[in-house]
């Protein structure tokens, strides 16, 4: 797969060059750019084809859309290839959809969302080493978080008064899968031997 995503953004760099859309020393951004396109796109294609699969596309399409609010303001878990990102999120796409046959209290549900949420407010932003923030982006992001939970929270409510609890699950399952994702980004961040060096200076 690295292979074929080097090859198809090198010709794609080449062809820019040549028709001067890009200059020489432009050309690292635009294959930076060019590969997270692809990555992103190859990523959603699969989990579609996984949701498609398991007949699953609406609530593959909640699910994601909470997880996606939350995710670009939480971090989280990163893994270390783009081989192992492929099949870790895959992973995460096929259990989050199998759960969604299950069935809790609406309770229950309520009281996970909680616990999650202020776990959540506690460990975000999570630090990785693909994105080094600063002090003004912690906060930028944090302020975000705050914003999005309040919007979750407003929906989650509004949902269950009208009685969707089967809605109220789906959301649930994105925030637990960003909350799971949040938890192993952190533990990630803690064995991290550069972070280890940095704080001990």
């Amino acid at each position: 797969m690295k292979l074929t995503c080097d090859s198809l953004i090198g010709k794609a760099v080449d062809c820019l060059l040549k028709e001067n859309i890009a200059g020489a020393d432009e050309a690292e951004i635009y294959r930076f750019g060019l590969e997270i396109t692809l990555l992103k796109a190859v990523h959603l294609i699969s989990y579609f084809g996984i949701a498609a699969c398991m007949k699953k596309i609406p609530e593959f399409i909640i699910i994601f859309g909470v997880f996606y609010a939350f995710r670009r303001n939480t971090g989280g878990f990163h893994a270390k290839t783009r081989m192992g990102c492929y099949w870790f999120s895959g992973l995460m796409v096929i259990v989050s959809l199998a759960v969604t046959k299950g069935e809790m209290p609406l309770a229950h549900i309520c009281g996970l969302s909680l616990c999650e949420l202020m776990i959540l407010w506690l460990i975000s932003p999570v630090k990785n080493d693909n994105r080094p923030m600063d002090e003004e982006e912690i906060s930028c992001f944090r302020k975000r978080l705050f914003l999005t939970m309040a919007f979750y929270v407003a929906v989650f409510l509004l949902t269950a008064k009208l009685g969707y609890y089967r809605l109220v699950r789906l959301y649930s399952i994105g925030l637990t899968l960003t909350t799971v994702l949040a938890i192993l980004g952190k533990i990630q961040e803690g064995g991290n031997p550069g972070e280890k060096q940095e704080k001990n200076v």
